[in-house]
């Protein structure tokens, strides 16, 4: 979620051996609950809402817009592929939500930094570092 209304995703599919050009999208938060009834979804949230917060514009700003803005200016290619952790393009959507973390908090230590490997989305939990660890508050 980069806000109340928008989730920013890369959803994937076939292809994502070999890349899948322009992964990265906006949807509302209301069309990406309707598109994902179907699937269990783990609820996180981090114990500290500015670093969340910090972390949601990150993301919207690198991998959807920069300037902040509702069209989309920045298009990656969804690739899994334990790529340089430091790399933007390509990428995929657990990376996507590490380096908001890593990158977006400013000075603060939040997440221990996962080199090059491929980030497996349920180990997400296990990246963040006290006091910034997240909370599981369901499945749904």
């Amino acid at each position: 979620m980069t806000s109340d209304y928008w989730v920013l995703e890369m959803p994937g599919g076939p292809g994502y051996l070999t890349g899948i050009p322009n992964n990265n999208r906006q949807v509302p938060k209301d069309q990406w609950f309707d598109e994902h009834a179907s699937d269990w979804t783990t609820v996180y949230r981090n114990r500290d809402s500015s670093v969340a917060t910090q972390a949601a514009r990150w993301a919207d700003r690198n991998y959807y817009s920069p300037s902040g803005s509702a069209t989309k200016s920045i298009h990656v290619t969804y690739r899994l592929y334990p790529t340089a952790f430091r790399s933007f393009n390509p990428s995929y959507c657990s990376k996507l939500v590490l380096q908001a973390f890593f990158y977006g908090t400013g000075s603060k230590n939040v997440i221990r930094d996962p080199k090059s490997t491929l980030i497996i989305p349920s180990t997400i939990p296990t990246y963040f570092l006290a006091p910034y660890t997240l909370v599981n508050k369901g499945k749904f």
